[in-house]
């Protein structure tokens, strides 16, 4: 299996478990964006380590700005799904498609 095939079949999971936890109730959507999130952060993580090695305080700096931007997406994520589903597929599509 080639690197694109290993990708669309990621995706197509990853697009199967957002779905379900998004059309089960808000809590398991917010729970799978509070777990995506910290996956996220931990990577950032790594990568700011990785460019700024002798940088600690422009490696603090932008761990604690990344940190305050995921709190800012988790508590805008919870505030989002009450728009409704109809409008969130859409706009999940429109993100997964372009």
């Amino acid at each position: 299996m080639n690197n694109l095939q290993k990708r669309i079949f990621t995706s197509f999971i990853l697009t199967f478990i957002l779905l379900i936890c998004l059309f089960l109730n808000k809590h398991s959507f917010l729970i799978l964006v509070i777990i995506a999130s910290i996956i996220c952060f931990f990577e950032f993580n790594n990568l700011v380590n990785k460019i700024w090695k002798k940088k600690e305080f422009s490696k603090h700096f932008i761990k604690i700005i990344c940190f305050f931007y995921l709190l800012l997406f988790i508590y805008s994520t919870y505030f989002v799904y009450e728009i409704g589903l109809l409008d969130i597929n859409i706009i999940l599509s429109i993100c997964i498609f372009s």
